[in-house]
């Protein structure tokens, strides 16, 4: 093992790491301007959520040619039916406060 190499892989990581939290912070801050300052209707404000925190990341991705999510975003048959029921109880937990 060449330890040369694995410094130079961690320290790419690390930068790569830097920028995802740079990106993030700065979706987080155009989020918080755009609620309270424009205040849109709530469905362009959740278009926009979705276009920040998941299609942003996603192209950040895409660009640093990275397959570590993409797992994450193939769905089974088993799948789905458990991510419906926990937000049916969601659902139904947040109705039940009302």
């Amino acid at each position: 093992m060449d330890y040369t190499e694995s410094g130079t892989d961690m320290k790419e990581a690390s930068k790569k790491s830097l920028w995802l939290g740079i990106i993030v912070v700065i979706c987080c801050v155009a989020m918080a301007i755009i609620d309270y300052v424009v205040e849109p209707a709530y469905i362009i404000k959740c278009g926009l959520k979705i276009g920040f925190f998941l299609f942003v990341p996603l192209i950040f991705m895409k660009l640093q040619r990275e397959r570590v999510f993409t797992d994450s975003f193939s769905l089974n048959k088993k799948s789905v039916f458990k991510l419906l029921g926990l937000g049916l109880i969601i659902y139904v937990v947040i109705m039940s406060a009302f």
